[in-house]
């Protein structure tokens, strides 16, 4: 009679066998990099919250009683951000990435008259020479797509920032007084915009750990709100921001 071989014998044999190609496999898995890839951003901005506008108006009194005739500003001011962004590699050239910053975008403003309300008269002041600057804080979430030459690389995409912040100040001189302006959230900008992004970035071989970014933006939708404004109807202003930015890669 012939006798068959032994069954837990060959379990053996094909368990330390799967053994090994397992062992195989998360070595092979081990050499390779995770397509996921991390990196901490600081630049700065020059930038102007800018359009079709319509002169407008505030008051600083009282005790003042100054009124301020403004345009909303096509001047460009400094800025700048930080933030973290998250790439996802499709491949050696293709990459998704997605960003959480924030940043401080704006402009100056520029004033075009003054009124000084005192008993029985009204004082008129033009031709000011005063550039309040309009400071807005937003937390920007990116969303674009990268394709990468080494050292060169270019990217573009959709973004949404949130208002944090609103803030007017400076200095205005009315006839032979100077008047300074601090508002804060003074509800002229909307809270939310949707815009776009493009740029640049180069990546030394030295220093492959650190890029340089080159990047422009824009709003597609008006950032004036629709209240907070006097003297005329909303205006129609885009945020429009020329950054410069060092970026750092935190992981391998």
């Amino acid at each position: 009679m012939r006798i068959s071989p032994n069954p837990s014998l060959k379990t053996m044999m094909r368990t330390v066998l799967l053994g090994i190609a397992c062992l195989a496999a998360t070595g092979a898995m081990g050499q390779q990099t995770s397509p996921w890839q991390l990196h901490a951003r600081i630049g700065t901005n020059l930038g102007t919250a800018g359009g079709r506008v319509n002169p407008t108006s505030f008051v600083l009194g009282p005790p003042n009683n100054v009124y301020i005739n403004d345009h909303a500003g096509n001047r460009w001011r400094l800025g700048g951000m930080v933030g973290l962004d998250a790439h996802y590699r499709v491949n050696r050239r293709i990459s998704w990435r997605f960003g959480l910053q924030l940043e401080q975008k704006g402009s100056r403003v520029e004033v075009t008259s003054a009124s000084i309300y005192v008993p029985d008269a009204v004082l008129e002041f033009s031709a000011l020479r005063a550039r309040p600057r309009v400071a807005l804080t937003y937390l920007t979430i990116p969303v674009s797509v990268g394709y990468q030459w080494r050292p060169f690389g270019v990217y573009g995409g959709l973004y949404t920032g949130l208002k944090l912040a609103e803030r007017q100040a400076g200095q205005v001189p009315v006839g032979k007084e100077s008047f300074r302006i601090s508002r804060r959230n003074m509800g002229r900008y909307s809270p939310l915009e949707v815009g776009y992004q493009a740029g640049v970035t180069y990546t030394p071989a030295l220093l492959s750990r650190f890029s340089l970014d080159a990047q422009f933006s824009q709003s597609l939708t008006n950032v004036a709100a629709t209240e907070g404004w006097a003297g005329g109807p909303t205006p129609d202003l885009r945020n429009r921001v020329v950054q410069l930015a060092l970026r750092y890669r935190l992981t391998r």
